[in-house]
């Protein structure tokens, strides 16, 4: 199964058109088992900053069934080679999860992403990214 994005390349660029937030909102929603989520390969997509402290970053994974499935979140810089999720509750997805009883509930399922979203190195990338940004 080829890539469908490739990781984040160059310096990082100011938010401009549709942010990686409300572009993973845009997708066609994909259902998963919530243990599928965790097995998916994500990779990094796009990153962007709102200002010199902040932005947003898209990670993409494609099912065995060629769906795209995205984890965008905001970020900050919270000290020199420091970032954090500036939210850790608002991580934005396209995957409606399930578990054996069905659909979990919201607060479930911000705990998956977040914990696939720990496992990510998703700081570094940014890092490197800003490392090449200039004022």
């Amino acid at each position: 199964m080829g890539r469908l994005m490739v990781g984040i390349t160059g310096a990082m660029r100011p938010c401009s058109g549709t942010r990686p937030i409300a572009e993973v909102g845009d997708w066609p929603l994909v259902q998963l088992h919530a243990r599928m989520l965790g097995l998916l390969s994500f990779e990094p997509c796009r990153s962007c900053r709102r200002d010199a402290l902040s932005g947003q970053s898209l990670w993409v994974a494609t099912t065995e069934w060629e769906c795209r499935v995205g984890l965008a979140f905001s970020w900050s810089a919270i000290a020199p080679g420091a970032i954090a999720l500036a939210d850790m509750t608002d991580i934005a997805t396209n995957a409606l999860l399930s578990d054996d009883s069905g659909v979990v509930s919201p607060s479930l399922h911000r705990a998956y992403c977040a914990r696939v979203l720990h496992q990510l190195p998703w700081q570094l990338e940014i890092l490197r990214s800003l490392k090449s940004w200039q004022p």
